[in-house]
């Protein structure tokens, strides 16, 4: 058997066992026994489903090449689940056993920002008294990190959110955006009420809760962080791309 083949199906094989399943075969494999004691190790440790298919590959392969393609495609798929989308939830308020309160809106925030390698954006209906927020963003982009902000203004009248003086201090530094009233289809009632915050191309907060001491801390808010797979890296495209159109223009 060719080695594209024996790979190919070897592969297969990888995405029909379960996790813990790929970890007991690498490990039986790994262990370097001799032939006869892996082909124990694989009939006791694969499922029966694939035990057809093994066998056929290590008459057609022989033992050892069958082990080691079948080790470098688990370990493959392993790799991909590991960098694959992850979902948590972000909880503020009363805990359960379901939901612990240890995630909260306010731990997931900082812990983004502090972990951010070249870029931040955060889009906000409100905020206010976040001091410590401000202090953080501002060390960020000290350190050289990309800061975007996206951020709602008051209405023709005064009234509404202030983003922009909550964030006074930033805005010389970073690249702080707004949705103009002006290209709103209902100008004073129609909101940017985007709650986001996206880390690097890896990682995104999408939550119920603004910028706000209140809603990060106090009040009962729901979101979820995903990290790995494409939402981050689409969802900064999408805001790019927003930006290069004129949809969201400088403060």
């Amino acid at each position: 058997m060719d080695s594209w083949r024996l790979a190919e199906a070897a592969d297969d094989i990888s995405k029909l066992v379960s996790r813990e399943t790929g970890r007991a075969i690498l490990a039986a494999v790994e262990g370097k026994v001799a032939g006869p004691a892996i082909r124990i190790a694989l009939r006791n440790q694969a499922p029966v489903e694939v035990q057809p298919q093994l066998a056929e590959l290590v008459r057609d392969a022989g033992v050892d090449r069958t082990c080691a393609a079948l080790a470098a495609a688990i370990a493959t798929r392993s790799r991909i689940e590991d960098e694959s989308e992850r979902v948590e939830i972000v909880w503020t308020g009363p805990a359960t056993v379901p939901v612990p309160s240890h995630r909260t809106t306010a731990a997931v925030t900082h812990e983004l920002i502090a972990s951010a390698r070249e870029h931040i954006t955060l889009a906000t209906y409100s905020a206010g008294n976040v001091d410590d927020l401000v202090a953080a963003l501002d060390k960020r982009r000290r350190d050289g990190v990309d800061i975007r902000l996206i951020l709602e203004t008051p209405r023709s009248d005064g009234e509404g959110p202030n983003g922009p003086k909550v964030f006074e201090r930033l805005l010389p530094y970073v690249n702080a955006l707004e949705w103009p009233r002006r290209g709103r289809e209902n100008y004073d009632w129609t909101s940017m009420h985007v709650k986001v915050l996206i880390r690097d191309d890896d990682a995104v907060l999408v939550t119920s809760a603004n910028m706000s001491e209140a809603a990060m801390r106090h009040n009962m808010e729901l979101g979820v962080q995903l990290r790995g797979g494409s939402v981050a890296r689409r969802l900064r495209q999408h805001f790019d791309e927003l930006e290069a159109a004129g949809v969201l223009q400088p403060l």
